[in-house]
């Protein structure tokens, strides 16, 4: 863009000192052209020529240059004040008084010539002719100046254009240089690769590659996952190698499976240490945070002033961590919502959060709900609105106007306790409830 501006400012400084000349010569032709005329009047059929002489660069209008001046325009446009010379050639001898009164010029600016005009033929010479082969020749030089001008500018801004790109490559390929080790100072080393695919190739892990998988959904939560994973690689007898394997296995048969598994193609897996099969992320000590996986490395939490000013170890034996406690969910099924009605009028809150119901929603802050439910658009939340109606009518509230009345213009047969929406929204509750409860170690009230 500035190349651009530098071609366009160059080209507007440039014609302007070309039409300077440019001008200069057509007032001079139209200042011979006038006393040529001036002069035919009274000698018509006299054979002559005008020349004239100018002492500087006149300073005349630029309409000189679109509109030629003729005997019938104004004569006041015409620079007569910078001539310095008018030389009258003629085929017989003209009176200077006489030309001093035509052409109203002092002597002293008069030149008369006698010149013999008959080799060139019966018709005679009159200075119109020599004027459009002046002017003809003019606009051609110009043409070719203004022709030079752009051709010498384009390959200065292809050079400039040239220039410029290989200065920005060359910073490109520093910065790229640079971002390996600066990547190496704020991320652990081993991280995920967007340019890996295990899952989607049938990559062939290995036991001891399955066992770091399922130890790291297992130490970070991520249960959704691990029971995916279950489905994808049903190696059992290699999982129950670990400690916390059969328990942990039961126990993932009661959980919904997440269908991304994409944390598989960290490159840790490749080459896993088997010191965090037993370890859990609170027992990790924060020098180790490098030598991890991904998905454990984002639980352990570590600031930008932590990561900077970290000192990576290598990870050595210590001593194996507690077990998780696994409490396992039944898999409770409401068969109507005259059923989920009756439950949440007669059972414990406790019991009521087990129940697949919107009630899990509605107990927690309001500005809580509301940001959980402006995450879904219109048509997802016409698939997870079930429930009794006065549960409903609390929620509905919490709605912008606008999705409110695009749920209201959804069919109602869209919702269902299947669908992917209402199973996002009550795990995104059952988050909120075991982050609230791991930070104020209170049970959760209901709210007014």
């Amino acid at each position: 863009m500035k190349i651009n501006k530098l071609f366009l400012l160059s080209a507007f400084v440039f014609f302007p000192l070309l039409s300077i000349s440019a001008t200069a010569d057509h007032a001079r032709v139209e200042l011979e052209n006038y006393y040529s005329e001036k002069i035919k009047t009274v000698y018509p059929d006299l054979s002559f020529s005008v020349k004239v002489q100018m002492e500087n660069l006149p300073k005349v209008d630029l309409d000189l240059i679109t509109n030629p001046v003729s005997i019938s325009d104004e004569t006041s446009l015409l620079p007569f004040d910078q001539i310095k010379k008018v030389s009258v050639s003629s085929s017989k001898e003209l009176s200077l008084e006489i030309l001093e009164v035509i052409l109203q010029m002092p002597k002293n600016k008069i030149e008369i010539q006698k010149v013999d005009f008959s080799y060139l033929g019966a018709n005679p010479i009159l200075q119109g002719d020599s004027a459009w082969t002046s002017k003809t020749a003019f606009f051609i030089l110009g043409c070719m100046g203004c022709l030079c001008f752009l051709g010498i500018s384009w390959i200065l801004k292809n050079s400039l254009q040239k220039l410029s790109k290989a200065i920005e490559d060359q910073a490109q390929q520093g910065a790229a240089s640079a971002l390996p080790i600066l990547e190496k100072e704020l991320t652990p080393a081993r991280k995920n690769n967007s340019n890996l695919n295990f899952t989607q190739t049938n990559f062939a892990f290995s036991d001891f590659q399955l066992k770091s998988l399922i130890s790291e959904c297992y130490w970070t939560e991520n249960d959704d996952v691990a029971a995916q994973l279950l489905r994808k690689y049903p190696r059992f007898e290699i999982y129950k190698e670990l400690s916390f394997g059969k328990n942990y296995l039961d126990y993932l048969r009661s959980v919904e499976p997440s269908e991304d598994i994409s944390f598989c193609n960290d490159v840790y897996f490749l080459d896993p240490s088997s010191v965090f099969f037993e370890l859990s992320v609170k027992d990790t000590p924060r020098s180790w945070a490098r030598c991890t996986s991904a998905l454990r490395f984002e639980k352990m939490d570590l600031s930008a002033k932590e990561t900077l000013n970290l000192q990576s170890e290598q990870p050595v034996e210590i001593k194996p961590s507690s077990a998780r406690v696994l409490k396992t969910k039944i898999a409770v099924r409401l068969r109507s919502i005259t059923e989920e009605k009756e439950l949440l009028a007669t059972l414990p809150a406790e019991q009521k959060l087990k129940l697949p119901s919107l009630y899990q929603l509605s107990i927690l802050p309001k500005e809580t709900q509301k940001e959980f439910l402006n995450m879904f658009t219109a048509r997802e939340l016409a698939s997870l609105w079930i429930g009794p109606d006065d549960l409903l009518q609390k929620l509905e509230p919490l709605l912008t106007d606008r999705k409110r009345l695009l749920l209201k213009s959804l069919p109602k047969n869209l919702a269902s306790r299947n669908s992917d929406a209402f199973k996002q929204i009550l795990k995104l509750c059952e988050d909120q409830r075991n982050q609230t409860s791991s930070k104020d170690k209170r049970p959760l009230q209901e709210a007014a």
